[in-house]
């Protein structure tokens, strides 16, 4: 993997870096491709957002990185921690999408794997977490192979078109906190 902190010589290895401000309209027209090319596996629909912008607060614990092939975007994946004052040991991971001539090259779980170890240099943070909609094996997929685990599903949790999706909740623990001797 090849990030902008550790360039490398290799052509056809993706650039992994957090957007920037400047990298607006190439993430909007990513995401707008994701909805439309691959709706059925999001809870947003294209209609939800008609000028997507990054998520995130180019933060350290709130952050989008970007896949690069040379100038092209072709893959995205956001981390925002809780903002509560009692929820800031989590994070959530979401608008994880891959350009479609990109899939099964591994950029999702390079953009994956990046998000976590970065996560995880935040120190206090405890877990991250994620949704996935059930019928978005290849992404459970993904997700189970760096360790997430599913611990709820909620039936019926998104209406597209006229056909209900369960909507699974994900967790990856980063850390687990000392046990204090009884």
């Amino acid at each position: 993997m090849r990030t902008a902190e550790t360039p490398s010589p290799g052509a056809a290895e993706p650039l992994l870096r957090c957007l920037e401000p400047r990298d607006g309209p190439a993430y909007a027209a990513l995401w707008r491709e994701g909805l439309a090319s691959h709706g059925h596996f999001f809870r947003t629909a294209p209609e939800d957002e008609p000028s997507p912008g990054i998520p995130t607060r180019f933060a350290p614990d709130s952050f989008t990185l970007g896949a690069f092939l040379g100038d092209a975007l072709i893959g995205i994946t956001s981390l925002e921690r809780e903002p509560a004052s009692r929820l800031r040991h989590k994070a959530l991971i979401s608008r994880m999408f891959v350009r479609p001539e990109a899939e099964g090259s591994g950029v999702g779980k390079l953009l994956l794997r990046e998000a976590l170890v970065r996560a995880e240099s935040l120190g206090d943070l405890r877990q991250v977490c994620l949704t996935v909609l059930a019928t978005n094996e290849r992404a459970q997929r993904l997700y189970a192979s760096l360790g997430f685990r599913g611990y709820a599903r909620e039936p019926a949790a998104v209406r597209i078109g006229e056909t209900f999706v369960d909507e699974i909740q994900m967790v990856r623990f980063l850390r687990r906190e000392p046990r204090v001797p009884a």
